[in-house]
């Protein structure tokens, strides 16, 4: 279980570098060769966008690596869908010439999107271990056979009374 949140963690950062730098790279190398690349000179895709997207991704990793992480993990979807919107719209009008912050931010997007679904995996691993270890009738019969152990190790019952109280417990179990 560890290994799947580590591999969750890694796959997420990775996302996050790379949309990061998809916005950081169209507005030099891009632009400087005459490529449209996400950040294009139009209103709706201004520098200003870039700006909150790239605080939006900068929020949403600090975020997920705090105590956080779903809030985090909330701004990081928004950011994402955002820069995945962008890349395809750019893609998508026909230029045969792609820009290198288009391919960055769509691997960025679907890298992602993988860590998102690694962290839907692990949430609901936890949840369904969770609903398994909490079966109240369980832990009241373990609580039950800690206090007659206890009472056993005072010396006011017997080792035979305590085995015949344990046997009994341990039966209604079943």
């Amino acid at each position: 279980m560890k290994i799947l949140k580590t591999i969750e963690k890694v796959v997420i950062f990775i996302a996050t570098v790379f949309c990061l730098l998809a916005f950081l790279i169209s507005g030099s190398a891009d632009e400087s060769q005459g490529i449209t690349g996400i950040v294009s000179n139009s209103i709706a895709y201004s520098v200003l966008g870039s700006i909150l997207i790239i605080l939006l991704l900068s929020l949403g990793i600090v975020l997920y690596y705090s105590k956080y992480e779903k809030v985090g993990i909330g701004l990081l979807l928004a950011a994402n869908v955002v820069v995945f919107g962008l890349c395809i719209a750019e893609y998508s009008t026909g230029v045969e010439v792609k820009s290198i912050s288009i391919v960055i931010g769509l691997v960025g997007s679907s890298l992602y999107f993988a860590g998102l679904m690694l962290y839907g995996i692990h949430y609901l691993i936890v949840r369904l271990t969770a609903a398994e270890n909490s079966d109240p009738d369980m832990n009241s019969k373990i609580q039950l056979l800690l206090k007659w152990k206890d009472l056993e190790k005072q010396g006011i019952i017997t080792e035979e009374e305590y085995l015949e109280k344990k046997a009994e417990i341990l039966n209604k179990i079943k």
